[in-house]
């Protein structure tokens, strides 16, 4: 069942007994314009999950979430591709199996009121300062944690050199630096525009009355109405005029040598292709990259691939020998050109779709993964479920394999090349 509650606020409700938990979820969705909103959109997060006007402090905040039987909450946000969401989610126990008449799901929908409309104010109406400050401390600090995970950090690297949108060119937290430079009135100012402009979409999945649910959000959600969106969430880089090499030298055990793909391949028709082609390429452990450069040829410890539909772009990570950087390079190229000539059997495709569906499979058994899935459907105005997409991929030939990987160009390469000390 999905209702608009108001003009750019949603709701979704998934009536079910498969759990034995109801779970919410509510998105602020927008497309941000720079990487300082990136950086502001994050801060909001950690600022939003530590207190507020009713429960000022963590604990007091805390001792409600166990007031409602143990609830499981959290903020985060989320990126696909030119969407930048703010997320807040509440698991809570199912009515069922209490022992008392409460409607816990409208207890869970008014705590979430509280934590997004009612935030921790001072006298001036800013984000109460010591919170402010300490949680940007945290984040930045948290982010830099982060890039010192050495394969991250070449990811981040190739993805600020590749992208020529600045947006897509930040990871989605921001950096630290951004992060501090932040203001404590721009941010207050920022997150009241993002509450009512936003567009806000309320998933829930649960054994519920959807009619019950829709009254409870409308009675305990204080949301005003706003702006309907058009949203495209692709972004389609144009191919660059030379492959752009980055060398970085730091004292390291293990080189990291890192590759960007374009992929320009049509959606939604190549979709289902390229997936398959990234699960042959290097997303899995009976994939080319995996069998070839790492088991029989022992050039990498790891080598695989991650396709990002959103930005039409594949990212080859390997971990190598500084000294075997060309030879690496050279074995990627091939293993992409063995695709393209279809050196792979149909024994091998079937595999690599049952695989896939495998993995599918377990998600079916994941209460956030249906929200996740409603979410994502809703921004792409799209009808997808398990059985549509199983079809749509055992559909794919090898010659629609090959064809996506016929697109592939070479955009990036990155060697954070391992010094010794």
């Amino acid at each position: 069942m999905k209702v608009a509650l108001k003009q750019g606020v949603y709701l979704d409700i998934t009536a079910s007994k498969q759990f034995k938990t109801s779970r919410i979820m509510i998105s602020f969705s927008r497309q941000a314009q720079s990487a300082k909103e990136l950086a502001m959109r994050t801060l909001i997060t950690s600022v939003l999950e530590t207190a507020s006007a009713k429960y000022p402090t963590q604990k007091q905040l805390a001792d409600h979430l166990s007031y409602l039987y143990g609830a499981n909450f959290g903020i985060y946000i989320n990126r696909y591709g030119r969407l930048n969401q703010v997320i807040a989610s509440l698991t809570l126990a199912n009515d069922r199996f209490l022992k008392d008449d409460t409607n816990l799901l409208a207890a869970g929908l008014d705590f979430l009121n509280e934590v997004l409309v009612n935030p921790l104010l001072d006298e001036a109406g800013l984000f109460d300062e010591k919170i402010f400050t300490l949680q940007q401390k945290n984040l930045a600090s948290y982010i830099k944690s982060i890039q010192d995970n050495k394969r991250s950090y070449v990811a981040m690297q190739i993805q600020s050199a590749y992208y020529t949108d600045v947006v897509q060119a930040t990871p989605q937290m921001g950096t630290p630096e951004d992060v501090l430079a932040l203001d404590r009135a721009e941010v207050t100012a920022y997150y009241h525009q993002m509450l009512a402009q936003d567009e806000v979409l309320i998933t829930i999945n649960g054994e519920v009355d959807p009619m019950q649910v829709e009254a409870d959000c409308q009675a305990s959600l204080n949301l005003v109405a706003r702006p309907a969106q058009k949203w495209q969430l692709y972004y389609q880089q144009a191919l660059l005029p030379a492959v752009i090499r980055k060398v970085e030298k730091q004292v390291l055990n293990q080189s990291k040598l890192d590759f960007v793909f374009a992929l320009n391949y049509q959606h939604p028709a190549e979709n289902y292709a390229a997936i398959l082609f990234n699960t042959l390429f290097g997303a899995s452990p009976l994939s080319k990259l995996f069998v070839n450069i790492r088991e029989k040829q022992s050039m990498a410890y790891y080598a695989s691939s991650s396709l990002n539909a959103f930005t039409n772009s594949l990212l080859i990570q390997t971990g190598i020998e500084g000294r075997n950087a060309k030879k690496v390079e050279m074995l990627v190229l091939e293993q992409l050109t063995s695709i393209i000539a279809g050196d792979f059997s149909a024994q091998e495709l079937q595999m690599a779709k049952e695989e896939i569906i495998t993995a599918w499979e377990s998600q079916l058994d994941s209460q956030g993964n249906d929200l996740n899935q409603k979410n994502l459907n809703h921004f792409l105005n799209r009808q997808s479920d398990y059985a549509t997409r199983v079809a749509k991929l055992q559909a794919v030939t090898k010659a629609q394999v090959q064809a996506v990987a016929q697109k592939a160009r070479l955009q990036a390469v990155y060697l954070l090349d391992g010094q010794e000390d």
